[in-house]
């Protein structure tokens, strides 16, 4: 009898959570309805010289005026740019994507993972978007949402092959390596962007190198036996008569 009990209260549990999942889904729904809403009463050509307005989504969503984004932004409890942000998501999603929007909207599908995907396209021209939208909006649903970021990605560079190697060019022109300033302590930060392959090398030579210096620095911790390793970096002659 206890059991049994128990069978029916694991099932009433398994319920509510699955109810809760739902009920949530749909308070998201409704916030970005909400702001669809705004955004509609506050659309259209600027009607005065300090009217301006902001093209947030992608190509064919519509302008909203940028003075309304104080105002929802403070009844929703979020900052300017928070709201901006949410607003954007939802113009691609209904004007841009509304296959993967409906399924959203019927409380099937995770609201961030939408608004990703809407993020992720929303370069794309709007003749182009329409495969990544059937494509997503199949899987949505029953796909983890690394699997639908995944196949989003692919499926942006389907529809403009051609926009996408000009994106990822330009995107190769912006590697960089800076260097901050030397502190009171003589060290100093170093940021670089480079090509992930090289980033994989450095990685394994610094990982080498510490397995070959760790016994001449016995008090240092991990983080540090890699710092003091990529200085090592610095001097290859040095290095090649570590490593060899």
């Amino acid at each position: 009898m206890t059991e049994h009990l128990d069978h029916d209260l694991e099932k009433a549990v398994l319920a509510s959570a699955v109810e809760a999942v739902r009920d949530r889904r749909f308070a998201e729904v409704r916030d970005l309805e909400t702001l669809l809403a705004w955004a509609d009463l506050h659309s259209g050509p600027s009607v005065g010289k300090w009217d301006a307005t902001l093209a947030l989504g992608g190509q064919g969503t519509p302008k909203v005026r940028d003075h309304c984004l104080g105002e929802i932004a403070i009844a929703r409890g979020t900052g300017v740019v928070a709201t901006s942000n949410a607003l954007a998501d939802v113009l691609d999603l209904r004007h841009r994507l509304p296959l993967t929007w409906a399924v959203v909207r019927r409380g099937e599908a995770e609201v961030k993972v939408a608004r990703r995907v809407a993020k992720l396209s929303r370069h794309l021209p709007l003749d182009c978007v329409g495969t990544v939208d059937a494509a997503v909006a199949r899987i949505i649903a029953r796909e983890a949402g690394g699997r639908v970021l995944a196949v989003t990605e692919a499926k942006i560079v389907e529809a403009d092959p051609v926009l996408h190697e000009e994106r990822a060019e330009a995107e190769r022109r912006r590697r960089y390596v800076g260097m901050s300033r030397t502190d009171e302590h003589g060290l100093r930060m170093i940021i670089a962007r480079v090509e992930a392959g090289d980033v994989h090398w450095i990685d394994a030579t610094l990982t080498r190198v510490v397995e070959l210096i760790s016994p001449r620095h016995p008090d240092a911790g991990a983080r540090e036996l890699r710092s003091i390793a990529f200085g090592w970096l610095a001097r290859p002659a040095e290095l090649f008569k570590l490593l060899v």
